[in-house]
Parts: C-alpha cells; sequence; structure tokens
C-alpha cells in the first residue's frame, strides 16, 4: 500500500482529504470521499483479486438519502479496479440481485471468451461467477470501466448505479511531464429523482432537465489547485445516456488520453464531449492568480427526447503558493496509422429506429434487432486482419425534424476514425465528407443523425463471438445491438459454449 497507513487511510477518507498523486510509485490514495472504506482493489504481484456483490440499496447523494439503486459493494460509484499491463483480473461476481446481470470491461483489449470479457453470460440471481480475465503485457495504460451488459437489463443496471472505474496504469499517466502532479479520478454519474411515500428514490423516467449528476458519487464537489498548477484529470462518463459538454472557464485542456489509449498527438481544447462510455484524459492548468473556477457542462443536443442541459458539474478554488506549470509535448509516442494497412473487408453498419403507440421506440443495426435468445453473426472478420466501416445514423424522422444521435461502441478492438461525413438515407447519396487524422485510437464514437463516420480496426490476439452496440443503453436494450464474431485465419472460430457452476449463456 505504499506510503499511507490503513488507519490513515480510513480517517482522510471518510474527511473527504484524499487526493491521488503521480510519481515514480503509484499512490492507492484516491479522492472518493463518499464513504469511511477503500474504494479500490488493486492488483500484488502480477493478480488482482476482487469480490463484487451487487445488492439493491441506498445511499447519500446530494445531502440525501437516496433508494431503489442497484450498487456494487454497496457503493456509489462501485470501487476502482487498478490493475497493471500483464495482471490477472481475478474476480469474483455475487449476483443478489433480482435480475440476471453479466460483467463487462469496457474498452479493455482481452479475450471475448467464458470467464473474460463474456457478455454473452446472463448470471441469474443468487448465483456467483468467477472471471479470470488476462490483460496482455502490451495493454494501453489509462482508464476504462465497468458494468453490467446482460440484454435487457443493461440500462436499468447501469441507471441504478451498477458501474465503476477500472484503471490499467501507464500510459499518458508515466509521461514525464505529468512526473509528481496531482491526478484525480472523476466518474461521471446521472440520476433523476422522485418521492414515494416520503422517501427519495430513482425515477427512471425522469425528464433529462431534472437530472443530477455527481463526481465519485460526490454533487457540486469543491476541487483545490494552486496558481499555475497542472493536474491530471481521468475522466470517464459511466452514465446510461447522458452527453456532458465539459470546459472550465478561465482554462483549457490539454489532451492526452482518449478511451483508455494515449494518443499520438496531443491537443489543446476549450471544451470535451463525452458521450456515453467515453474517457478522457485531461491535463488541466490553472490560472496564475487566485480564483474560483466553475467546472460545467454546457449542454447537448442528441435529440428531441435526449436534450441535455447546461449545469455546474463541481468548484475549483484556485489559492496559496504558485506552482510553475508543465508543458505537454505535441508528440506523446510514435504514431501506429491503420490507413497504412491492408484493408481486407468494408463494411457498413446502419444505425435506425422506429416509434408507435404501441410498441413505442425501437432500435434497429441493418434492420435488424438484436435477438438474445438464437443471437446471429452479423459479421465473421478474421483475427490477424484489419478492416473498414462505416457508422451510419439513418434516422426516423417526425413532423420533419431528425431523431437520435447514436454513440456506437465496438467491443475488445479499438478503432481509428478516417472519415465523417453527411448523407441522405433516402437516396443514400453522400451529401459532404471529410477525411479525418486521427490522433489516436477510441472505442466509443458519436454519430449524429443522418451522419456518418468511417474508421479501421484491426482483429489482433483474440477469436470468439462479441458485440457492437449503441452504448445509450436503452436503445441497446431496444435493439440496437449486433453480435460478431472474429475466427481464426483457416475459418476456426468459437460458438462461446459457456463452462462453470451457475451459469447459462443465451444461444
Amino acid at each position: 500500500m505504499a506510503s499511507i497507513s490503513r488507519k490513515t487511510f480510513l480517517q482522510a477518507a471518510g474527511a473527504g482529504a484524499l487526493t491521488l498523486t503521480a510519481g515514480a510509485l503509484f499512490d492507492p490514495r484516491l479522492p472518493f470521499a463518499n464513504a469511511s472504506t477503500p474504494h479500490e482493489h488493486r492488483g500484488k504481484n502480477g493478480v488482482l483479486r476482487a469480490t463484487l456483490t451487487l445488492r439493491d440499496g441506498s445511499v447519500r447523494v446530494g445531502g440525501q438519502l437516496v433508494g431503489g439503486l442497484k450498487l456494487y459493494n454497496g457503493l456509489y460509484p462501485g470501487p476502482v479496479l487498478r490493475a497493471r499491463p500483464g495482471d490477472r483480473l481475478l474476480l469474483t461476481v455475487n449476483n443478489q440481485l433480482t435480475i440476471p446481470t453479466n460483467t463487462h470491461f469496457h474498452g479493455l483489449h482481452v479475450s471475448p471468451l467464458p470467464h473474460q470479457d463474456y457478455v454473452l453470460l446472463s448470471q441469474t440471481p443468487g448465483t456467483t461467477y468467477g472471471y479470470d480475465v488476462r490483460i496482455p503485457a502490451n495493454h494501453p495504460g489509462g482508464l476504462y470501466w465497468y458494468h453490467p451488459h446482460r440484454h435487457m437489463y443493461s440500462d436499468t443496471s447501469v441507471y441504478s448505479g451498477l458501474a465503476g472505474l477500472l484503471l490499467i496504469e501507464g500510459g499518458a499517466a508515466d509521461l514525464p511531464a505529468l512526473a509528481g502532479v496531482q491526478r484525480r479520478l472523476i466518474a461521471l454519474q446521472s440520476m433523476v429523482t422522485k418521492t414515494v411515500d416520503g422517501a427519495v428514490m430513482i425515477d427512471p423516467a425522469g425528464a433529462s432537465a431534472s437530472i443530477t449528476t455527481s463526481l465519485n458519487g460526490e454533487v457540486l464537489p469543491t476541487y483545490s489547485m494552486r496558481p499555475g498548477e497542472t493536474q491530471f484529470w481521468q475522466i470517464g462518463n459511466v452514465s446510461n445516456k447522458v452527453y456532458y459538454r465539459l470546459t472550465i472557464p478561465g482554462c483549457s485542456f490539454t489532451v492526452v488520453e482518449e478511451d483508455g489509449s494515449m494518443l499520438w498527438e496531443s491537443y489543446t481544447t476549450d471544451e470535451v464531449v463525452l458521450p456515453p462510455g467515453r474517457r478522457y484524459g485531461l491535463v488541466v492548468t490553472a490560472p496564475d492568480s487566485p480564483a474560483t473556477l466553475d467546472v460545467l457542462t454546457k449542454g447537448f443536443y442528441a435529440g428531441p427526447v435526449s436534450n441535455y442541459p447546461a449545469a455546474k458539474l463541481a468548484t475549483i478554488t484556485v489559492s496559496g503558493a504558485p506552482l510553475e506549470s508543465r508543458t505537454i509535448p505535441k508528440i506523446l509516442q510514435e504514431r501506429d496509422d491503420i490507413r497504412d494497412d491492408e484493408i481486407v473487408k468494408r463494411r457498413v453498419v446502419t444505425l435506425s429506429e422506429s416509434a408507435s403507440l404501441t410498441a413505442g421506440p425501437q432500435f434497429y443495426i441493418n434492420g435488424v434487432q438484436y435477438e438474445d435468445i438464437t443471437p446471429h453473426d452479423i459479421f465473421k472478420p478474421v483475427r490477424g486482419t484489419a478492416e473498414e466501416w462505416v457508422i451510419r445514423n439513418a434516422p426516423s424522422t417526425k413532423q420533419g425534424r431528425p431523431r437520435e444521435a447514436h454513440t456506437f461502441h465496438i467491443h475488445i478492438n479499438d478503432f481509428q476514425v478516417v472519415g465523417r461525413g453527411v448523407w441522405d438515407p433516402r437516396t443514400n447519396t453522400i451529401i459532404s465528407h471529410a477525411p479525418v487524422r486521427a490522433k489516436g485510437t477510441l472505442d466509443t464514437v458519436n454519430v449524429r443523425a443522418q451522419h456518418y463516420v468511417v474508421f479501421r480496426t484491426r482483429f489482433t490476439d483474440f477469436v470468439g463471438p462479441t458485440v457492437f452496440h449503441c452504448h445509450l443503453l436503452y436503445h441497446e436494450d431496444h435493439g440496437m445491438m449486433g453480435r460478431f464474431n472474429i475466427v481464426a485465419a483457416n475459418g476456426a472460430g468459437s460458438d462461446g459454449a459457456l463452462t462453470g457452476a451457475h451459469a447459462t449463456h443465451l444461444h
């Protein structure tokens, strides 16, 4: 546990006084102040052992006790899982809920087979399931997260609180320019509440205008910085549907990490957009004089029923003795450009939706809704090859207005965006197109209504069945997910047959 005693850790956590620093040795302390116990499991001698128990419960959020939640180990958010490249994640998941579940390690490049990132699992209530996730020795260091991925239950599970950060050490945090700076891990979660018989409960049908956002379970926290100080913030949107358009008037961000991977080139911007599932590594430098700054979301319009308002998220107090600011280099690592790869297959993924008074909103990939009883493989990419995919948002219209944006997420392998454009789904013609020179790789990308994104991806290391889907989880649960099966070059793949007690699979 490095340089802090357990007694001191518990006392400081209860007082909300912990910060996380990055230096030659990483410090296990986290800025989580939502409970008086450590909110972290970390690897030791190449193995990270942890137990996650899923139960219904209540926690205090924003000064009020909120019920109707589903929690990992009684925490909101769940405990941080901290590992290193090459570690084994031995995770026991105990499902004490009344609904089925499973566990997805969002963004990790690991096997999709049983007992690893196997999202076809249905873990029934009252059972335990053991994960043995082998993290590759060359895995990118950065911020990831975990959450349930059981089809038809993912939206309610994440909205009710089942989400936690997963940190792989290394990557941008080890840049020499960031040695010794204060490091913050921030999980953005959203909820809407209602009062039922005098008790405050989460409201799954609550309006977007009434959203409360917590940062590591705290509402409107205050962070401290010194004049000129540089900090490294790794921030993830672990909400089920909310978009955040993050800005700090008076500060700019230097982006060094996206979706868990250190960028090839850093860039500076006044705002970043976090659709559900996205993560950023942001270098934040305070002004040279004492100040009080607001951390804001500027609001984001994702569709007629997904208009997320501007709001204040936190306060930064800049005071004390000045510190020397850090300068982040433009080039962070050698560029690994998938544009140079041989492309063996080009595929089109069309996202669409419909609505009726009887069926309500329904969502599709290539005109088909995901079926969890007999899923079929939309694609069968070959391990060791690279492909180019076009992700198109073909919205239905109502009163002449385009419908929702969709946030596309693919499991197991990251991708590099190489183009964007606007198209007319009625005539299937391109209206405008622009090539993109990416600064790194992603696992989640937003696709606005009537737009498309072109990316290239490599199917490396692993075979087996997995999925891609919209990460607005209501959309996923109501059909906008597709299964694909990565096969070996000789055509052999895996049917994902599940083994182990208390486990069933969806075939």
